[in-house]
């Protein structure tokens, strides 16, 4: 319940820590910015959980997940497949049977921009800053639906104006419409 699509990720991210690896993912950061970070511990995973529909800034992740695999360490990278290649052509020769991948089937991202102009149309409309976000609120809305739920000022809103224009392909990222990874 806790993840987005069924809970793989946190099974396959879980062995790896387990045999002193590293995992990679997005999460969201206090500002609600989504971000590519790493942990290696089993309680880091929770913020990897949960989709987050918008592009993950990568900040230093492919130099970190290089010197990690240069360690011999195992990592597992988790991101749309277009990151996912990108740490691929950059794994150092010999470190490939360290690296586990883990994609997604995308068919495009929104930009951050797009996403930050959300959260402040979501602050104004609610006067106050976001507390928390979930873009699949599975216990009220099951499994089919896609509504996201923005808690403001401990009150919890539910709209799917994000989640509408995702799906409808409106606000997406202008390479997204014509990326070769956006099929299965």
């Amino acid at each position: 319940m806790q993840s987005s699509s069924g809970g793989v990720f946190t099974l396959l991210a879980e062995e790896v820590i387990k045999k002193g690896g590293v995992v990679f993912g997005a999460c969201f950061s206090d500002d609600w910015e989504v971000k590519h970070h790493y942990t290696e511990s089993i309680e880091g995973l929770a913020a990897f959980r949960g989709s987050k529909y918008v592009q993950s800034y990568i900040g230093t992740s492919y130099q970190k997940v290089e010197s990690f695999l240069k360690q011999g360490r195992i990592v597992m990278f988790t991101g749309t497949p277009c990151q996912v290649d990108g740490i691929k052509a950059l794994c150092p020769k010999g470190c490939e049977e360290h690296l586990v991948c883990m994609d997604i089937v995308c068919h495009g991202v929104p930009s951050p921009r797009v996403w930050n102009d959300y959260k402040a149309y979501m602050e104004r409309k609610y006067h106050g800053k976001i507390e928390k976000i979930d873009f699949r609120n599975k216990e009220r809305f099951g499994w089919s639906d896609h509504w996201e739920t923005v808690t403001i000022n401990g009150k919890e809103h539910d709209s799917q104006v994000y989640m509408k224009m995702f799906y409808e392909h409106t606000f997406l990222r202008e390479a997204c419409y014509v990326c070769p990874y956006k099929n299965l």
